[in-house]
């Protein structure tokens, strides 16, 4: 598990400790990587630097170039960044309040 969070973790840009653990409480991809397990930024980096060889090694093998041209590679995604783009887009008339960023619920 902490393998598949470390590499979704930097394919997204996020390479610090704490930043990982945060991600843990509030983006739902990393949710799901983690199990809704929550590890702290300690473990994470004593996992980092326990295993550095072989996180190098199966994080330039997800990310590599094919050297023969023939696969293409998936990329990684966040969803949520533009789900968050795409809300703020929308006209306020629906009772979407811009300045916030949610629904309100009619009553």
């Amino acid at each position: 598990m902490m393998l598949a969070l470390l590499i979704y973790c930097y394919a997204t840009g996020r390479f610090g400790s704490r930043t990982i653990e945060a991600a843990t409480y509030s983006d739902v991809p990393v949710r799901f990587i983690c199990a809704n397990q929550h590890p702290d930024h300690a473990s994470i980096c004593a996992f980092r630097t326990a295993n550095e060889p072989a996180f190098v090694a199966a994080f330039t093998q997800v990310f590599a170039p094919d050297p023969t041209g023939q696969r293409q590679r998936g990329r990684v995604e966040d969803r949520g960044q533009r789900q968050q783009a795409r809300r703020h887009q929308l006209p306020p008339s629906r009772g979407h309040d811009r300045a916030v960023g949610v629904w309100k619920c009619r009553s």
